[in-house]
């Protein structure tokens, strides 16, 4: 080997132990986006997306048990004349002879229950998306928990209150003069009482929705 060639051999070895190897480039992870944008830029979504199986199963026990305290606190169902004193003093209704009879399919349960679950189910259903929105909304923060037993006994408070406030329309809509106010605030602080339980125990089960 000459001269020339074992200078240029040890030449290239200087430059090579001195060169710094590069690293070896990795392809970057896969974003998750449900996780690296907040809740309020459109992340989280299956976290804090109202469902709706749960909703519907609520909303149907809620409506049932509203038809079923509307017809139990009804007074003049299933057949007669509505007396004058169920009106109030300013009712124009409230003639020397006002008679007013209540609609007649308030006499006939078969059809009167459905169309009553049927009414209140739309609407329950609606305060029922309501309560879980607000929940979730509440306990979306890191330091709470949608499924802790505080959020599950708010949910459970407020539909109920739900259900019992939608009481009022629908007796107002379905029965009107077969069912005194005082009727509906009984019915409506019964459905309170039932729904609460019943969505309580739901909760247990399903969770907030």
């Amino acid at each position: 080997m000459s001269e020339s060639s074992a200078v240029r051999t040890a030449h290239s070895q200087v430059l090579l132990s001195t060169t710094p190897a590069k690293p070896i480039a990795h392809p970057p992870p896969p974003i998750d986006w449900a996780r690296a944008v907040p809740p309020e830029e459109g992340g989280g979504r299956e976290e804090h997306s109202v469902r709706i199986l749960p909703v519907v199963l609520f909303a149907a026990v809620a409506a049932a048990v509203i038809a079923w305290a509307l017809r139990a606190n009804a007074r003049f169902l299933p057949t007669g004349f509505v007396p004058r004193h169920a009106f109030g003093a300013t009712s124009h209704h409230a003639g020397e002879d006002a008679f007013v009879p209540p609609a007649p399919v308030t006499g006939d349960p078969v059809v009167n229950y459905p169309g009553l679950a049927m009414l209140a189910v739309h609407l329950t259903a609606l305060g029922i998306v309501l309560a879980a929105w607000c929940v979730r909304r509440y306990f979306r923060r890191p330091d709470r928990n949608v499924h802790s037993v505080p959020a599950r006994l708010s949910f459970a408070a407020l539909g109920s209150l739900a259900a019992a406030l939608v009481t009022i329309p629908v007796a107002a809509i379905s029965l009107g003069n077969a069912i005194l106010f005082t009727g509906t605030l009984a019915a409506a602080m019964t459905v309170l009482q039932y729904t609460f339980v019943l969505v309580l125990v739901g909760t247990a089960l399903f969770g907030v929705p």
